[in-house]
């Protein structure tokens, strides 16, 4: 193992990147590090460690939103502390998206709503307490606003091209969700960004097979 190179945290970071987890790390492993480490339930409302289904292992990533960048900054301090001293092997930095509702939203365009409320979806907390019912999972989703809808659309279309958002913010076409052919005749429309046509998307997304396309 080698110590991981300190290189401070910009001020406001409240979402940190991890990696070089454990393998057999699942989001509860992070969960339990964290409660061991005095960082409580309170101070958290996402975490998000995305698995590999192909091998049933993680993919040495974990992301994790604090409620405040005091928080963040006390545990990107414990990651590299426990780095220097040899504990493990996991380097951490500030995520690329940062922010709770961005997390979501990001989470929600690049995999769509049926991911949502998958075995492997992010851990969402409100004050102190994991949201486990799927009303209100949807319902934290369909609060998101429609101008982070539209960032993050922008920036998953930049993404998954190959190249990394930059220049001007722009706004993008909002996501266009579509029903597969063979579970509705009407192929396509256009989401509003309003609280309820979402919600009434996330809701009813076990009725058909979904398929996401920007």
């Amino acid at each position: 193992m080698r110590p991981f190179k300190r290189s401070g945290l910009e001020p406001g970071v409240t979402t940190l990147m991890l990696r070089r987890l454990p393998e057999d790390w699942g989001a509860l492993s992070v969960l339990d590090w964290l409660q061991q480490n005095k960082i409580k339930l309170r101070q958290i409302d996402f975490l998000y460690v995305p698995f590999d289904k192909h091998t049933n292992t993680n993919i040495e990533l974990a992301f994790i939103n604090f409620v405040d960048s005091a928080t963040a900054k006390q545990v990107y301090k414990l990651v590299v502390k426990h780095n220097k001293e040899l504990i493990w092997d996991v380097v951490v930095s500030a995520g690329n998206v940062q922010g709770f509702e961005w997390n979501l939203a990001y989470f929600l365009i690049r995999f769509g709503p049926r991911a949502t409320w998958g075995e492997d979806a992010p851990l969402i907390f409100r004050n102190g307490a994991q949201l486990r019912d799927r009303e209100e999972i949807a319902q934290a989703y369909a609060d998101i606003p429609s101008h982070v809808l539209d960032e993050a659309a922008r920036f998953v279309r930049a993404e998954t091209a190959g190249s990394p958002p930059r220049g001007t913010r722009r706004r993008a076409q909002r996501p266009t969700w579509r029903l597969s052919a063979e579970t509705m005749s009407i192929e396509q429309f256009q989401v509003d960004g309003s609280e309820d046509e979402l919600l009434s998307i996330i809701r009813s997304v076990d009725n058909g097979a979904w398929v996401f396309s920007l």
